[in-house]
């Protein structure tokens, strides 16, 4: 009997477009804030890996890049529909054509929302921040309104979800949230209202400030990579196995976010603010596990680092054992396969030849679009 992946049809037209969606989010610029929905994570470890940009959009399938987009295109569908509806405001752009948006501790924290709607039937005065999802779980949604009621649903569906909309009610100094959820292609909708809650937005904002000063990575949610929310996150490669993360100012040993002045981070090595990787650049190593952090070589500002039994150095000293930050990333950016490149002594030479090329500079959002409440008139 053959096997069955010879009875699927492949089409090398759909596998291009799927290698030209996975490289175009690779090439997205870095974002090193943290986003409202990021602080309902269960995992901390995941936010302060998100807050530095550890992984890009390049961790992510085509299949999921695709549904990423889908939830665009219903999002800007179920805004025309709900403009349908007479005595309905809803307002997803200021006048220059930014989202609106908030942000805390000198941007480290930062929003921005889908809309804000006026006019609801149930709460005609009342102005409720707008957000919308598109989900395959719209069923849970319905399901979760019937158990505990509207108001209490969103934060039984999703701690993430109900996380973002208490942030967006706090940072938008708003009471209501109104979101709708719609399956793939808006072919069913659901909605449900939530009231602020002081308390629980004053607790997420006091974790992402534990977040940003933490300059070591919180413990792991499981030590189990198999565990399910583990497999399914976007920072599993660096957090589970000896994948650097991405080389960035905010990934690099001498950066510092700072919570007050014109500067988010600092370069504490070049003594001035941190936006674009050099030669400079040595990953944090609470990034670098599981491999073990040996010690300094503080003339040669090499890092060196214990993994299985072998040795190898974060430096730019040219010896064979020692590694840029670029070489590191291209050469582990698969993972378990570090031992064998580790082990292979023909490596050395062909990272000479190779591999020799200069950090690309990171691009930062920058996340400073306020509010122009004019759904306050």
């Amino acid at each position: 009997m053959p096997k069955i992946d010879h009875l699927i049809h492949q089409d090398p037209t759909l596998d291009k477009l799927y290698e030209t969606l996975e490289a175009e989010a690779a090439s997205e610029t870095v974002r090193s804030y943290i986003g409202a929905s990021t602080l309902g994570h269960s995992c901390e470890r995941n936010t302060w890996y998100t807050h530095r940009a550890a992984s890009g959009q390049e961790a992510f399938k085509a299949r999921t890049l695709l549904l990423f987009n889908d939830g665009h295109r219903s999002e800007a569908a179920m805004a025309d529909y709900l403009r349908k509806i007479p005595g309905i405001d809803l307002w997803t752009h200021d006048d220059d054509g930014y989202q609106f948006g908030f942000s805390k501790f000198n941007r480290h924290v930062a929003g921005h929302i889908d809309g804000v709607i006026k006019g609801l039937v149930q709460a005609p005065t009342t102005p409720h921040i707008w957000e919308h999802k598109s989900s395959g779980k719209i069923g849970e949604l319905r399901k979760a309104i019937l158990d505990v009621g509207e108001k209490a649903a969103l934060q039984k569906w999703s701690t993430v979800y109900y996380a973002q909309a208490q942030l967006y009610m706090h940072g938008l100094q708003m009471t209501r949230h109104y979101l709708t959820c719609s399956s793939p292609g808006v072919r069913e909708v659901v909605s449900c209202r939530t009231e602020y809650n002081e308390r629980d937005a004053i607790a997420l904002l006091a974790k992402a400030e534990r977040v940003i000063r933490c300059e070591e990575a919180p413990p792991r949610l499981s030590e189990d990579p198999s565990y399910y929310l583990c497999k399914f996150c976007n920072h599993a490669k660096v957090c589970h196995e000896i994948t650097p993360p991405r080389v960035n100012c905010y990934t690099c040993a001498h950066a510092t976010a700072r919570l007050d002045g014109p500067d988010r981070w600092w370069c504490e090595h070049h003594n001035k603010p941190a936006k674009d990787p050099c030669a400079s650049h040595r990953f944090n190593p609470h990034m670098m596990q599981p491999a073990q952090w040996e010690g300094v070589d503080e003339p040669g500002a090499a890092v060196k680092y214990s993994f299985k039994g072998k040795t190898f150095w974060n430096s730019t000293l040219g010896k064979p054992d020692h590694y840029n930050s670029t070489d590191l990333f291209d050469l582990l950016k698969d993972g378990n396969a570090a031992e064998q490149f580790l082990s292979d002594p023909g490596v050395a030479e062909i990272r000479k030849t190779f591999l020799h090329e200069k950090p690309k500079p990171a691009t930062l959002t920058s996340p400073t679009n306020f509010v122009k409440p004019m759904w306050r008139k």
